[in-house]
């Protein structure tokens, strides 16, 4: 393919995507709002007022930035992972490998796609928060590079997810085992130094802790953890796990018998 060919064969992926979830918006769009608002009002509203501050601001301002990164997390984890398997499952996936397509091109349209879908959720949460607590963004370069490194993270997590997925029951795996412990884990609801030693040094090795840490100075001005930690790890397996998921496509793991 040509760079035209292949721009148009990217594109032509990203807006199916895009149309998915759109066209299903009351199931990829208003269950996250839903969720992300119940629990501003349970723990932010209700819960919040009777807790110390957290880090120097209100329980309620620390947990509003953890309720908008849990939701990106998730909403681009799941939008890839079931995209994808939903297209091996319906036998179209076979189509897209056999046209041509660069193989980066195939997962940078599923990534990209539900990385607008994270970004869209996003920011709906954080408008809704302002009904909890006016907060403000102190730092919105950071919160930009976050966000993208975060949404194509966890894009090139659920590609793999949904690549390698053999039925439903192994679909559902990695987002109820993995990810969602280490998201609840990760520094979203409490800081890590309210922890006992042990606990404090285990989430230490949780790579979402630091995205946690980041996104949140973005709207705070201050972190648990030096910033250059946080982005270098983002950055990192943001690398790894692209290079994973287009080697695997290349490898024909997850769609050849």
């Amino acid at each position: 393919m040509n760079t035209y060919q292949t721009f148009t064969a990217f594109w032509t992926l990203l807006l199916r995507e895009i149309h998915r979830f759109t066209r299903l918006w009351t199931q990829t769009l208003i269950p996250p709002l839903i969720t992300q608002t119940l629990y501003l009002l349970i723990f932010g509203s209700f819960l919040g007022q009777a807790l110390p501050a957290v880090a120097g601001v209100s329980y309620t301002e620390f947990l509003i930035p953890g309720m908008i990164i849990m939701a990106i997390i998730n909403s681009v984890f799941v939008n890839v992972s079931m995209s994808l398997f939903h297209a091996k499952f319906m036998r179209c996936f076979e189509e897209i490998i056999v046209s041509g397509m660069p193989y980066w091109t195939i997962w940078a349209g599923f990534s990209f796609g539900a990385a607008l879908r994270g970004i869209i959720i996003g920011v709906l949460v954080y408008l809704i928060s302002l009904f909890f607590f006016p907060l403000g963004i102190q730092n919105p370069v950071l919160l930009i590079t976050t966000t993208l490194l975060t949404c194509l993270l966890l894009g090139s997590g659920g590609f793999l997810s949904g690549l390698l997925s053999r039925n439903w029951d192994d679909s559902v795996i990695v987002p109820t085992f993995i990810l969602t412990p280490l998201t609840y884990i990760g520094g979203v609801f409490y800081s890590i130094d309210s922890l006992p030693g042990i606990w404090k040094q285990i989430s230490l090795f949780n790579p979402l802790y630091y995205l946690v840490d980041a996104f949140r100075a973005s709207f705070l001005g201050v972190s648990e953890q030096p910033l250059w930690i946080g982005l270098s790890m983002l950055i990192g397996l943001n690398i790894l796990l692209a290079f994973l998921c287009i080697w695997c496509l290349k490898k024909g793991y997850g769609y050849k018998s």
